[in-house]
């Protein structure tokens, strides 16, 4: 399945399966969450690289200054429901409106896709001419996370989508939360 999805990656179709959840999407699903999951250790390695350096500071990112300023249940609304649901309408839902484009004409229009979706999130960090020149690297997470999304809407549905958003932010989201707001000093 693994090597299936990355595949996919390399050559993006829009040729949806049938429409069932059987196991093989239910499978797709898990592999594609655990792939991201595992894909955002790494990025987290190199983005605090990048920290260190002190071209970037991640506490100074719109979602940490959320966590710390928010409620709880502001927090959840927002990254839990509302941004799955506006996000995957704005970025996902029109991507099957491109069935009848070329296969390798649909390629570059599931890319641009996620690289939108990436850059859209450079805001967490502020605009500046560093954060635009490493444009790549910070919104890498977001990049690769729009790939899967973009998987998950295409072979599985537009609502799992949005729920595997909203699970992947629910996941990171939470343990967040309960650092910022419970456990630090």
């Amino acid at each position: 399945m693994v090597q299936d999805i990355l595949d996919y990656f390399k050559n993006p179709d829009c040729l949806k399966g049938d429409n069932v959840f059987n196991t093989q999407k239910v499978k797709l699903f898990w592999t594609s969450f655990w792939m991201i999951m595992v894909g955002n250790i790494a990025f987290s390695i190199l983005i605090y690289g990048i920290e260190a350096l002190g071209l970037i500071d991640t506490d100074n990112h719109a979602v940490m200054d959320m966590v710390k300023n928010e409620s709880v249940y502001f927090i959840l609304m927002a990254a839990v429901v509302l941004a799955p649901l506006l996000e995957e309408l704005i970025f996902r839902a029109p991507i099957t409106l491109f069935r009848t484009v070329d296969r390798s004409d649909f390629r570059w229009i599931f890319y641009l896709f996620a690289l939108a979706f990436g850059a859209v999130h450079i805001s967490n960090y502020g605009v500046s001419l560093t954060t635009i020149l490493l444009l790549p690297i910070i919104t890498g997470p977001q990049i690769v996370t729009g790939l899967f999304l973009g998987l998950i809407r295409v072979k599985v549905g537009l609502l799992y989508s949005m729920l595997f958003h909203a699970l992947y932010n629910g996941v990171l989201m939470i343990p967040s939360i309960l650092f910022v707001k419970y456990f630090e000093m």
